[in-house]
């Protein structure tokens, strides 16, 4: 079954009569591999599936693990459900890619696989385990919002919890998330707890985007493009300080590590900046600075920060890992001296 939004998800799962021993996902939206995959989870659980195992799939992954966590018994339960978590399919060498033919072709009945995937190139498509997986499996694939469809989907947000703005209000969320959905939706849904039903003032909304923290974390973005060390740090300890969700401040880092890594890789190649900044679709006043950044910082750089954010990801999921902080306030920290380097 293909599916070509996050929408039709609900109705397919209702309507379906029998489990999908493998739910992809596929997507550049942080947010909606989230909420599709967290939709599963709940699914699956009524037909017993419980103990969960979560694996990140990167260059330094060990494929042999996938197949022994396919085989193993559970634990707890008689059922489990597997993530794999793959932010970078030309990660995947050759080896990979055949163990996950191996997987596909293998699967344990007393298992439900729930992949993550990035949006797939042409390249991609074409690769034979994803043909496995769209041509036998559920494949969800969700487009990005693009900019100008931005203020319609926050609004629809709103109207959903039973909260209305006007289109000034509407534009101030629009320019402060700067397209970055989970923060978008984390700000819609605290607007929701602090002021319930309703029709929202310009001044409650701008109050509450910006009491969250004297630096909130639409700073983060700008502060790495300039390499500005003191104000990271700054930012770093206030948004701890006011309890500010982790896992969001990583994807923020993330996603500017992943841009620009991009970016830098692609003129290395011989791409043209201003058409990145077209293809990405690059806030103007930021495109200076992205351009500063990628003079700054050098492509191994860009590569280390990449990997130590994979680490910090694991540290987050209780992974251990020897010579890693266990605090992954610290290792962020030491992920922000890398990027002002």
């Amino acid at each position: 079954m293909f599916l070509r939004n996050i929408e039709l998800l609900d109705k397919y799962l209702i309507n379906s009569k029998n489990l999908s021993p493998i739910y992809t996902i596929s997507s550049n939206e942080y947010l909606f591999l989230q909420e599709a995959s967290d939709k599963i989870r709940k699914h699956v659980k009524h037909y017993g599936f419980h103990e969960r195992n979560i694996l990140t799939i990167d260059y330094l992954f060990k494929w042999d693990e996938l197949l022994k966590i396919n085989q193993e018994l559970s634990l707890f339960y008689n059922k489990k459900i597997i993530e794999l978590r793959i932010s970078n399919i030309k990660q995947i060498s050759k080896t990979g890619e055949c163990i996950l033919e191996k997987y596909i072709n293998n699967l344990n009945k007393n298992n439900i696989t729930i992949i993550n995937l990035p949006k797939l190139d042409l390249l991609s498509q074409k690769k034979t385990w994803i043909q496995l997986l769209k041509n036998n499996f559920t494949f969800i694939e969700i487009p990005s919002i693009k900019i100008i469809d931005l203020p319609k989907w926050i609004n629809s947000r709103l109207i959903s919890q039973q909260q209305n703005i006007d289109k000034k209000t509407l534009n101030f969320i629009t320019e402060q998330v700067e397209g970055n959905l989970l923060a978008a939706n984390q700000e819609i849904i605290k607007l929701f707890f602090l002021y319930g039903p309703g029709t929202l003032t310009f001044q409650q909304v701008k109050h509450s985007i910006s009491k969250a923290a004297k630096y909130n974390i639409f700073s983060i973005k700008e502060n790495i493009l300039n390499g500005d060390l003191i104000r990271l740090i700054l930012i770093l300890q206030d948004l701890k300080n006011e309890n500010e969700t982790f896992p969001l401040i990583l994807w923020v880092i993330t996603q500017e590590i992943c841009i620009l890594l991009k970016f830098k890789t692609a003129i290395n190649n011989g791409k043209s900046l201003k058409n990145l900044f077209e293809k990405y679709h690059i806030y103007i006043k930021y495109q200076s600075l992205i351009e500063i950044a990628l003079k700054r910082l050098s492509l191994d750089i860009l590569k280390y920060a990449f990997y130590e954010i994979v680490q910090i990801d694991k540290e987050l999921k209780g992974m251990h890992i020897k010579s890693y902080y266990r605090d992954p306030w610290v290792s962020l920290s030491k992920l922000i001296i890398i990027l002002s380097s």
